[in-house]
């Protein structure tokens, strides 16, 4: 009985872990208009600053691992957790121009840290349980980033300034994980998988389908809530709402995920989640009706919510190079998308606008599902 109660304690922990994680990420939507119009600059200076966010991530995840074989995998979570937190907290008072560039990408260093950190600890688990824990572990992330936008907008909109708005939740789940953390099993475990892979074959249009999933994925949590206000389809207090909507049905799209597949099949749903996610970025584009806009980001987030383990799942299958190779070249590109893609909508939104960069991309993305389309035979492993 004590063991049973302490692997339960010892998974409620990990799951802790992974929901400050999503709430760390996601509440950071809300703040995107205030910063901007706090600092006063424009769309490719905001883009910059995000560009600088994904540096750090990239530069966390590179130093992730040397952390965690040092130190443990208690320290690195626990340690990547609260710096994580602390970080986002700076980053809500909006300090001054210079000062919110470092901070920012403190914020991404922090986030990419634990980030691997909660993914090595989480494989740990999988390994000594022998259970595939990995989609409940990642279904605790969704949820944190629910409850994010949902606190987060929520003080906001009671006029409470971004940095209370922030800081109230932070500070408790900070408690909670802590609280938690410390029955997080010790481990001295570093990831055998390389740091980059150059994709070939019908991999590279795997890598290419991840890259352009978390790229819309990555706009929806940097440039939607400027996109409503642009529109003028939300308050600035409720803006995160749009990204909100994406997010809650990107998770019922994962729950709902394994019944779709055995129904209709994994490279149907690829090619049905590919086309709906480009024709949907591509209404809101060009909809300035609030309605249709939300019934579409709805539309984006379920379409978006199984690309990516699809991918990775035909990654593994496929025979061109190596499953382990294949599997991180894919998961490599999704990150880079996910931490360069927003900078480059910032970019063209930039250049021409905001609702132009989302058409860009809803273009882009549907000739990807007319091509995948076109090389069916290739996913017929």
């Amino acid at each position: 009985m004590f063991s049973l109660n302490r692997s339960l304690t010892v998974l409620k922990s990990a799951k802790t872990g992974f929901f400050l994680l999503g709430f760390a990420i996601a509440a950071w939507a809300p703040l995107v208009p205030y910063i901007q119009a706090r600092l006063e600059i424009s769309k490719f200076t905001l883009s910059l600053m995000i560009l600088s966010m994904g540096i750090g991530s990239i530069a966390g995840m590179l130093f992730s691992p040397f952390v965690v074989k040092k130190q443990g995998t208690r320290f690195s979570v626990l340690f990547s957790g609260v710096a994580l937190a602390l970080s986002l907290i700076f980053v809500a008072a909006i300090p001054g121009f210079i000062l919110q560039f470092f901070l920012i990408f403190v914020y991404g260093f922090t986030m990419g840290l634990m980030e691997v950190a909660v993914n090595l600890y989480a494989s740990v688990l999988e390994k000594k349980y022998e259970k595939p824990l990995m989609s409940v572990f990642h279904g605790f992330y969704s949820i944190g980033q629910i409850f994010a936008v949902l606190s987060v907008a929520f003080l906001l909109s009671c006029n409470f300034s971004p940095f209370i708005a922030v800081t109230v939740p932070t500070v408790f789940l900070v408690f909670l994980f802590v609280l938690t953390g410390k029955l997080i099993e010790d481990n001295k475990v570093v990831s055998d998988e390389p740091l980059l892979v150059i994709p070939k074959g019908v991999v590279i249009v795997l890598a290419v389908i991840a890259l352009f999933a978390l790229t819309a994925e990555g706009a929806a949590i940097d440039w939607v809530g400027l996109l409503l206000l642009d529109k003028q389809a939300a308050e600035p207090e409720i803006a995160a709402s749009g990204y909100l909507t994406v997010v809650i049905f990107m998770a019922a799209g994962r729950f709902l995920g394994g019944r779709i597949l055995q129904s209709i099949g994994s490279f149907k749903t690829l090619i049905i989640s590919v086309l709906l996610a480009g024709f949907t970025l591509t209404v809101i584009s060009f909809s300035l009706n609030p309605f249709v806009i939300y019934i579409s980001l709805g539309l984006l987030g379920l379409s978006l919510s199984n690309i990516l383990p699809i991918a990775v799942s035909f990654a593994g299958r496929q025979k061109a190079m190596p499953q382990s190779a294949a599997v991180a070249a894919v998961t490599t590109c999704g990150y880079a998308a996910i931490t360069f893609g927003p900078f480059a909508i910032g970019s063209i939104g930039a250049l021409i606008s905001l609702s132009g960069a989302f058409a860009v991309l809803g273009v882009l993305i549907i000739l990807l599902g007319i091509f995948i389309f076109i090389k069916k035979a290739a996913f017929n492993f």
